[in-house]
């Protein structure tokens, strides 16, 4: 445990939640407790790893969120505020970790959702809102429409986070990219089992590749996946 985390950094040491079991988050917990820390944060909490642990310590746990917290969050700092905006409802969860992450810390959070590009009203209604953060976190899908308008209209950092829900343009990209992955590979096994190159580009004949057995050519390619 890194107990001195918090002299160095200003922030406590956040509990990771995947991949530990209910035992090893308690034990963690009572250590930290021990040396008084007043708030402890564990992310990526499952809810039945939560129930566990919350037969030991006082455990508020966000399921949406996956996040759970022993102790009374802080007031805000008044520092500064942190708005959390998604462009739908499926972004929630991931918005819902960013957001309660930052009032651990002692951030005054605003929390803007379902304000997606597609229906822009959504977004513009909440203009002063927006004009007085200090930082934004857009959360929408995975292309970047929602922190583009956003970005345009703040004069504050604004962090876009992307997440594997929706039907983004990056959804299209990432097809592209592993199809061109695919490829790549079966031309460089042909390249193995054809023994014959194309001096001249170092890319196989392409009487080569037709000689190939079909059946071979799609194995090679599945298990390229």
């Amino acid at each position: 445990m890194d107990f001195h985390r918090r002299l160095r950094q200003g922030v406590a040491e956040v509990i990771y939640g995947e991949g530990k079991t209910a035992e090893q988050i308690t034990g963690i917990v009572s250590a930290m407790k021990a040396k008084e820390q007043p708030l402890v944060l564990i992310t990526r909490l499952k809810p039945e790893t939560a129930e566990a642990v919350s037969r030991v310590h006082e455990l508020a746990y966000h399921q949406d969120a996956g996040v759970g917290i022993v102790g009374s969050l802080p007031k805000p700092d008044g520092n500064g505020n942190i708005v959390v905006a998604t462009g739908g409802t499926s972004d929630i969860p991931v918005a819902e970790e960013a957001a309660l992450t930052a009032e651990a810390l002692g951030n005054r959070v605003e929390r803007l959702y379902d304000v997606g590009v597609a229906g822009l009203h959504r977004l513009l209604s909440h203009m002063e809102t927006i004009m007085n953060a200090n930082v934004i976190i857009c959360i929408a899908g995975m292309e970047g429409a929602l922190p583009s308008v956003v970005g345009g209209l703040a004069d504050c950092p604004v962090i876009a986070v992307p997440t594997s829900v929706g039907y983004g343009a990056f959804v299209h990209a990432e097809f592209l990219c592993q199809r061109h992955l695919r490829r790549q590979y079966r031309q460089r096994v042909l390249r193995r089992l054809s023994g014959q190159h194309d001096q001249s580009s170092g890319m196989p004949e392409k009487q080569d590749g037709r000689r190939m057995n079909d059946a071979v050519a799609s194995s090679i390619e599945a298990n390229a996946v």
